[in-house]
C-alpha cells in the first residue's frame, strides 16, 4: 500500500495534518467517495435529467449521488470536533477557538474567493457574487459555479457553531442549561417542520432544506461517531485486531451499504425534490448509514475495506476540495452537449456514457491537481503550523 502512495508523493498526502494528529487514512478515502458520488450525480443530471424512478440499489448511489454532501457533513462532524473531545475525555484544556477559526478561514477562503470571483466575471453577476462572499445563499445566480455553494454555506454555520457548543458544554451548568433549551427548540422545530408537516417547496421550505437547521443529524452523527471512536481507542483493542470482528465488519459494511441504498432507491422513486420536502428526515437517516461506515472502517477493519479505503480514493479525497468547486464548471464549459439537449440523452447507452465519465473525470482531476498544487498546498503549509 505504502508503495501505491508513493505514485501520489507530489501531493504530499500528510499535508496540512497536525503534528501528534492521528491520521485516518479511511476518512480521507470516504472524502473522495462522496466527491465520486457528487461527480456521477451531476454528470448522471447533466445527460439524463432527473432519474427514473425504478432504479436498483446500485444504481440508486448514481443517480442519488447527492448523498456524497451529507457524507462530508458526517466526516466535518466527526474531524472538526475530535480535538474537542479528546480534550473533554482526558480532561485537558479546550482547544483555542480563535486558532480554530484561523485554521478553518485559512483553509476555504482562498480557493473560494478565487472561484467565486472568477465566477462573478464569468457570469456578470456582481451583487449575487457579493452575497457568496459572506456565504449567503446565492442558488444558481452564478451558475455553473455557484449550484454547490450552498453546502460550503452551511459547513461555515456549523464552524461557528462547533467551538461554542463545546464552550458552553463546559462553562457549568448555565452553559449545559442554554445547551438543553437550544436543543429542545430545534427537536420540537425540526419535528414540526419536517416530520409531521411537508415543507412546502418554495420560499422558506427551500431556505430550511439547505441550511444548518435539517443538517444537523448529520454533523451530529459526525461528533457521535468520533466520540465512540476516542472513546473505544482508550480501550483493549485486541478484539478489534481479531479475525471475528474484521468478518463482523465487514457483514456491518454490507449490511449498511444495503440500507443506504434502500433509503436512496426510495428517495429517487418520490423524486428528488418531493422527498426533499415531504421525507426530509431521509437526510438523517443516510447521516446514519455514513456514520456506522465509518467507524466499521476505522475500529474493525472489515475485509474487503480496500475497496473504500485505497491509494486511488485517499488521492481524491486530498484533491476533493478543489474538485468539488471546479468539477461543475469544468463539465459545462467542456462537455460537448447543447444547452437544450442537457437532461434529454436518454438514449445514451451505458459504455458511452461511462466512456464520457472517465474522459471527464481525468480532465477534472488534472485541473484539480493544478489547483491544489498551486493554491491549496502553500495555504495548507499556513494551516499546518496553526496549533491547538
Amino acid at each position: 500500500m505504502a508503495s501505491n502512495l508513493e505514485k501520489f508523493k507530489w501531493l504530499d498526502l500528510s499535508l496540512g495534518i497536525r503534528e501528534g494528529r492521528e491520521y485516518l487514512r479511511p476518512l480521507e478515502s470516504m472524502r473522495g467517495l462522496a466527491v465520486l458520488l457528487v461527480y456521477f450525480f451531476h454528470l448522471h443530471g447533466i445527460y439524463f435529467g432527473p432519474a427514473g424512478r425504478d432504479r436498483s440499489i446500485l444504481m440508486s448511489y448514481q443517480t442519488e449521488g447527492h448523498t456524497g454532501v451529507t457524507l462530508f457533513f458526517v466526516l466535518s462532524g466527526f474531524l472538526l470536533s475530535s480535538p474537542y473531545l479528546t480534550s473533554a475525555f482526558s480532561g485537558t484544556a479546550m482547544p483555542s477557538i480563535r486558532n480554530f477559526y484561523t485554521a478553518r478561514a485559512i483553509r476555504i477562503l482562498p480557493l473560494y474567493y478565487i472561484v467565486v470571483l472568477v465566477a462573478m466575471v464569468m457570469t456578470d453577476q456582481l451583487w449575487p457574487g457579493i452575497k457568496a462572499l459572506i456565504f449567503l445563499p446565492v442558488g444558481d445566480a452564478l451558475f455553473p459555479f455557484s449550484t454547490v455553494w450552498w453546502t460550503l454555506s452551511i459547513e461555515v454555520q456549523f464552524y461557528f457553531l462547533l467551538p461554542l457548543f463545546f464552550l458552553l458544554l463546559q462553562t457549568g451548568r448555565w452553559g449545559q442549561m442554554l445547551l438543553g433549551l437550544a436543543a429542545i427548540a430545534w427537536i420540537s422545530a425540526y419535528l414540526y417542520l419536517c416530520i409531521f408537516n411537508q415543507l412546502p417547496s418554495h420560499g422558506y421550505g427551500l431556505l430550511v432544506t439547505q441550511s444548518i437547521f435539517t443538517r444537523v443529524p448529520a454533523f451530529g452523527v459526525g461528533v457521535l461517531a468520533a466520540g465512540i471512536f476516542i472513546w473505544l481507542k482508550q480501550r483493549d483493542d485486541a478484539f478489534r485486531n481479531s479475525r471475528t470482528a474484521r468478518w463482523m465488519g465487514s457483514l456491518f459494511v454490507i449490511s449498511l451499504l444495503i440500507g443506504l441504498g434502500l433509503v436512496l432507491q426510495e428517495s429517487g422513486r418520490m423524486g428528488r425534490w418531493q422527498a426533499e420536502f415531504a421525507w426530509q428526515v431521509k437526510n438523517s437517516y443516510q447521516a446514519m448509514f455514513w456514520g456506522g461506515i465509518v467507524l466499521c472502517l476505522i475500529l474493525l477493519k472489515p475485509y474487503g475495506a480496500q475497496l473504500i479505503d485505497n491509494p486511488f480514493l485517499t488521492f481524491m479525497g486530498k484533491i476533493s476540495y478543489s474538485f468539488y468547486l471546479l468539477h461543475l464548471p469544468i463539465l459545462f464549459y467542456f462537455l460537448p452537449i447543447p444547452v437544450d439537449e442537457i437532461g434529454k440523452m436518454e438514449s445514451l447507452s451505458f459504455l458511452s456514457f461511462y466512456s464520457i465519465a472517465i474522459l471527464y473525470l481525468l480532465l477534472c482531476i488534472a485541473v484539480s491537481c493544478l489547483s491544489f498544487q498551486f493554491i491549496e498546498r502553500p495555504i495548507l503549509r499556513i494551516k499546518s503550523r496553526i496549533r491547538d
